[in-house]
């Protein structure tokens, strides 16, 4: 369970998008903005980005186009 509670993605602020496939990393970005992102940068995962913004109105869009949503992860200073 507390692995869940990690993973969740926060209703609004950053999160982490992961595409599951490579198709679903094409456009994945501009479908985040178009729904009121701001993108913040490359994530630590292969082809994830972390973006700043609201979880449902990203969540279904993404989701449709195979991409799934998580908690970004925190960096600290130096990193």
């Amino acid at each position: 369970m507390v692995g869940g509670l990690v993973a969740a993605p926060p209703a609004n602020g950053r999160m982490m998008l992961v595409p599951l496939s490579e198709s679903a990393a094409q456009g994945m970005a501009a479908a985040a903005i178009d729904k009121g992102a701001s993108l913040i940068g490359q994530g630590p995962l292969p082809g994830s980005i972390v973006v700043d913004g609201n979880r449902d109105a990203l969540f279904r869009t993404l989701l449709n186009r195979g991409v799934a949503l998580l908690a970004a992860p925190v960096t600290g200073c130096g990193q």
